[in-house]
C-alpha cells in the first residue's frame, strides 16, 4: 500500500487504506504519520472528498487510541459535507465502530446494517469492504447472544471469503465459531 501513494499522491483513499492497515497491524504511530501526510496533501489539493478520508482516518485512529470524544469530533465533520463527497458505506462503518466502542451495541448493529445496504455502496471498494462488515456485524451479534443472525452473517462471510486463495485468515476462526453455534 505504501508503494501506491507515490502513484497518485492526491488520491486520499490510498492514505486512508494505508492508515487502516497500520492500525490493524498495531502501528498507531505510523497511522498518525500517514494522517499527517494526508492532511498536508489535503491542504495542497483542497478537495472535500479528501477531507472525508482524512476525517475518517482520524476517527479510526482516535477510536483505536481510546479517545472516543476526539473520534466523535472527526465523525461529526461528515455532517458539514455534501452527500456527494461522503462515501456512505465507509461512513456507516466508521460510525458503527465508534458506537460499538461507546458501548451501544444496538446502534452499532444498525449502522453495520446500513453499511451492508447496497444503496450505500460506491463501487468495488464498498463491495469488498462489505465482507469485512459482515464479520464485524456477526461478532457483535454473537457477543449479545443473537445467535441466529450471527450464524447467518458468519455463513455469508464464509460464502464470500471461505475459499479465497490465499486463504483469508479469519475464515478458519469463523468456521470454528460457526461450528460452536
Amino acid at each position: 500500500m505504501a508503494r501506491a501513494v507515490p502513484i497518485d499522491p492526491y488520491w486520499a483513499r490510498t492514505y486512508f487504506d494505508l492508515g487502516e492497515l497500520q492500525i490493524g497491524g498495531g502501528d498507531l504511530e505510523g497511522a498518525r504519520q500517514t494522517l499527517e501526510e494526508l492532511s498536508r496533501i489535503n491542504q495542497d489539493a483542497v478537495t472535500v472528498a479528501g477531507r472525508f478520508w482524512e476525517s475518517l482516518l482520524r476517527a479510526e485512529i482516535e477510536r483505536t487510541a481510546g479517545h472516543l470524544d476526539l473520534a466523535q469530533e472527526a465523525i461529526n465533520q461528515f455532517d458539514a459535507m455534501a452527500q456527494e463527497y461522503r462515501w456512505a458505506h465507509f461512513e456507516h462503518i466508521g460510525r458503527a465502530r465508534l458506537v460499538a466502542a461507546s458501548g451501544d451495541v444496538e446502534g452499532a448493529m444498525s449502522a453495520y446494517q446500513a453499511a451492508l445496504d447496497p444503496r450505500s455502496w460506491e463501487g468495488w471498494p464498498a463491495v469488498a469492504s462489505s465482507t469485512t462488515t459482515l464479520l464485524e456485524l456477526a461478532r457483535l451479534q454473537d457477543e449479545v447472544g443473537d445467535t441466529e443472525n450471527a450464524r447467518r452473517h458468519y455463513q455469508e462471510y464464509l460464502d464470500r471469503w471461505g475459499d479465497a486463495d490465499p486463504p483469508v485468515v479469519a475464515a478458519d476462526e469463523v468456521r470454528a465459531r460457526l461450528a460452536e453455534l
